[in-house]
Order: structure tokens, then C-alpha cells, then sequence
């Protein structure tokens, strides 16, 4: 077996060289002021030795990491993955790093992440929190690592905001909904101990209230934003024969209902209509193609990531107000809907 050679360090390429080792840092970070033949000597030595630069000396020169730690529900989604991108793409445009984390939204899986994070030494956090631990990332806060909030707003959280407007667009959507006719909507709304569930399942009902129709209990059912949890309730709600249009509030509990459906053998549009929030790339390659409310999700990304690196690199910006980003989704028709 090939025995592994010990890490490298500037302290041994000074060595090698015959120079100082501060002559090594500046040459790794400031070339144009060291000597153009003591440059090619150190240079000629670092490519024979493999040499990597280390982070840990830019950051106790700068105090700063350079990466921020982004803790999503989960990467099956496709609205966290671009999330994600507009986030790594916006960040890295500015020289910084992402840690990714997926805390499943499990209180105790995102405690873990939030500590690690900061044990990490990351500059911000950009979260898309569960409620439960809010003295946590106020305490993180204290310590000075900013925090995002994407998706979800946290109350009682003094942090930036970037957020859709999941309630109006909710309203929107059902409303035209009962334009085209349906009048018994079964609701399959994510739990309301998260912002967006609450939001959502308040624009459904304040749509079915404004156009006189009676909210019965019977024709929502709360999942757990997972795709088991969306056949479960789907197949509670086809118990009753009067439901004529399914409204999911994510596209993973989506996806289950649209198994259960099929099991089921209901045909959509003319048995069933049907929509969801979020705009999978699966949805418009379906057979029929899937109504959705598609979210500006890239967008919102690249906001939070421009909105954690303004708080981290200006000392003004830590005592000015949290801003509140609210952007629009858009309800997308497809054939799913008579």
C-alpha cells in the first residue's frame, strides 16, 4: 500500500524554498509584492508538493469564513433544490461557500444543525425554520451570526424575511376554482404550526367563505408535508363521493394523493380536478399535465443570499429593521382542471 505523505504546510514549502515563512503568505496571497524570481521558486515548490491553501489563515486574518449554512425541509422537494441554487449561485458570485443541511422539519434535527453551524464558525444562516427553536437562533443572533428566514416568517424572531404570499395567492386559486365550477374542494393543508401551512389553509377558507360557500370540516385534512401522508388523506377525502376537486398544499403531499387517486382508479380532470402548491418538473410531463401555484422559487434564493451577505458585510445593516420580502406565486392552468 502507498504510504500518505504528512499535510503539507507553508512551514515546509519555506523550508523547501530557503525563504521565510512570511515571505511563503504573501506569496500565496499578495504575489505582486514578493520578487518575481523568490514567486517562481515558491510556486515551483507548492506544484512539486501538492501544497492546498487553508481557509483557517484568512479567517483568523478577516474573522469571516466565508461560507453561510442553509438548513431546508428536504431536497426531494424541488422548491428547496432551487431555493438551493439561487442561493449557491448568488453566494458563490461573492466568494462565498453553502453548507447545506436538511433538518426534515424535526425540531431536534435542526437544533443539531443550528449548532453545528455555528461550531462551524459560519458567517449567516439562511433557515426555513420549524417552531421550536426560537431561543436558540436568538441566541445565535447575540453572538453575531445574522439570520434569513425563507418561506417561513418565525414570530417573536427579529430576523430578514423572504416570504410569498401564500395566503393571497392561496385566496386566488381557490377563487378561481369555483369559477370553473367546483363547489366541494377537499384541502389537503400542511400542518398549521408552520407559517406556510397556516397561511394556505386561511386563504382557502376566506375563498370558500367570500363566495358563500360553507367550510366543512369533512373536506380538509392535514398531512405532514410528506408524500405518505398525502395518499393518506386523499384516501379520506374519496370516502366522500360529493368531493370533486383535490387542492394540495405541497407537491410531495401531491404526489401521494395522485398515487391514491390512481389506486383508486379516479380519473382526473373528469372524475377528480386537481392542484397543488409548487411547480415540480414533474407536474407538466404528467398525464394530464398538473395544475400548480408556482412560487418564484430561484428568486427567493438569490434575494435571501444577497439579503445574509449584505447583513454580514456592513456593521450598519445590523442595526437597521428586519426587511420583509414578499414576493408573488402565480397559479399555472393545465389540464388537470375542467
Amino acid at each position: 500500500m502507498k504510504k500518505i505523505s504528512k499535510k503539507m504546510n507553508i512551514t515546509e514549502i519555506a523550508r523547501r524554498a530557503n525563504v521565510s515563512i512570511a515571505t511563503v503568505s504573501r506569496a500565496i496571497n499578495n504575489p505582486e509584492k514578493v520578487r518575481k524570481e523568490t514567486l517562481q521558486l515558491i510556486q515551483n515548490e507548492i506544484e512539486k508538493s501538492n501544497y492546498m491553501k487553508n481557509s483557517l489563515g484568512l479567517q483568523l486574518r478577516t474573522n469571516k469564513t466565508y461560507t453561510i449554512g442553509l438548513i431546508h425541509t428536504s431536497l426531494e422537494m424541488n422548491f428547496y433544490s432551487q431555493i438551493a441554487q439561487g442561493i449557491e449561485e448568488t453566494a458563490r458570485k461573492q466568494h462565498y461557500n453553502l453548507i447545506l443541511c436538511n433538518s426534515a422539519d424535526d425540531p431536534e434535527i435542526e437544533e443539531k444543525q443550528l449548532q453545528i453551524l455555528f461550531e462551524k464558525q459560519v458567517d449567516g444562516i439562511i433557515i426555513a425554520p420549524t417552531k421550536y427553536n426560537l431561543e436558540l437562533i436568538k441566541k445565535i443572533q447575540l453572538n453575531g451570526v445574522p439570520v434569513c428566514c425563507i418561506d417561513r416568517i418565525y414570530t417573536g424572531l427579529k430576523s430578514d424575511h423572504v416570504l410569498v404570499d401564500n395566503k393571497i395567492s392561496t385566496y386566488e386559486a381557490t377563487t378561481k376554482l369555483i369559477a370553473k365550477g367546483y363547489r366541494h374542494i377537499g384541502f389537503i393543508s400542511a400542518p398549521t404550526s408552520l407559517f406556510t401551512g397556516a397561511q394556505r389553509l386561511e386563504g382557502f377558507t376566506s375563498a370558500l367563505r367570500d363566495n358563500g360557500l360553507q367550510i366543512d370540516e369533512d373536506y380538509i385534512q392535514f398531512g405532514d408535508t410528506f408524500i405518505d401522508s398525502g395518499y393518506t388523506t386523499t384516501i379520506k377525502l374519496i370516502q366522500n363521493p360529493e368531493i370533486d376537486c383535490i387542492f394540495c398544499a405541497n407537491e410531495l403531499m401531491a404526489l401521494g394523493s395522485l398515487k391514491a387517486l390512481n389506486d383508486n382508479n379516479i380519473l382526473i380532470p373528469t372524475q377528480m380536478g386537481f392542484l397543488t402548491w409548487d411547480n415540480p418538473p414533474w407536474a407538466q410531463f404528467s398525464n394530464p399535465q398538473i395544475s400548480v401555484i408556482a412560487q418564484p422559487t430561484y428568486e427567493m434564493g438569490a434575494i435571501a443570499a444577497e439579503t445574509i451577505i449584505r447583513r454580514i458585510t456592513s456593521e450598519i445593516h445590523t442595526y437597521e429593521e428586519p426587511l420583509e420580502i414578499t414576493l408573488h406565486a402565480k397559479m399555472i392552468d393545465r389540464s388537470s382542471l375542467c
